[in-house]
């Protein structure tokens, strides 16, 4: 929760000054929170919701953030991306127009990385919730307003498969996993930790 608070307000401050450039003194900031609330993702989805709106909840308890010109409340925007991506990136492009400044959100890797392309044409504070692709990572991928995860989802798989070997002495390994982006990084982790330490990927 206080790592979440850290970076949302992180992300409002970042909003403000770019408000305050242009001459801007609104006392109330928009911030969008994109998240597949139907779909595969829900039941996750739902968690993270309520857990951003929470944290607008506490910030305007407090009077707001302390910004140079003053408190500004938070109004936090919530839309459906479905897990999809072009329902995702519709919506990401709507909640710009309608004045946001600053979203985060994304369970799905794919559609952040979408996101994170569109970010680094015009640069707004995103902050994906997810795990980003190994690709994202790679140099001038990622823009410079985009706050992910520093790792990706083959050290996720690179650490299970270390652990299969030297923690629980395994040889043999069998794999499964989803089959996306998120899902075949994982896999290449696990392979590749597998031909490190001398174990046999099984199949089925």
């Amino acid at each position: 929760m206080k790592r979440f608070l850290s970076l949302i307000s992180i992300l409002f401050y970042a909003a403000f000054c770019a408000e305050r450039r242009r001459g801007s003194r609104a006392a109330k900031i928009k911030v969008g929170i994109l998240l597949p609330l139907t779909g595969t993702f829900a039941a996750v989805a739902e968690t993270q919701r309520d857990g951003a709106l929470l944290a607008v909840d506490v910030i305007n308890k407090r009077g707001g953030l302390n910004m140079p010109g003053g408190k500004v409340m938070v109004e936090g925007v919530v839309a459906d991306d479905e897990a999809k991506q072009d329902v995702g990136v519709r919506r990401y492009r709507y909640m710009v127009s309608e004045g946001v400044k600053g979203v985060g959100g994304q369970t799905w890797a794919p559609l952040a990385y979408a996101i994170n392309a569109m970010v680094t044409k015009e640069p707004m504070p995103y902050f994906p919730v997810c795990v980003m692709a190994k690709e994202a990572f790679q140099k001038g991928k990622l823009a410079d307003s985009t706050f992910a995860a520093a790792y990706s989802p083959w050290t996720v798989g690179y650490m299970a498969g270390q652990a299969a070997v030297k923690t629980l002495g395994k040889k043999r390994i069998f794999f499964l996993a989803r089959s996306d982006s998120f899902g075949w990084d994982i896999r290449d982790g696990v392979y590749a930790a597998a031909k490190q330490y001398g174990a046999e990927i099984g199949r089925l």
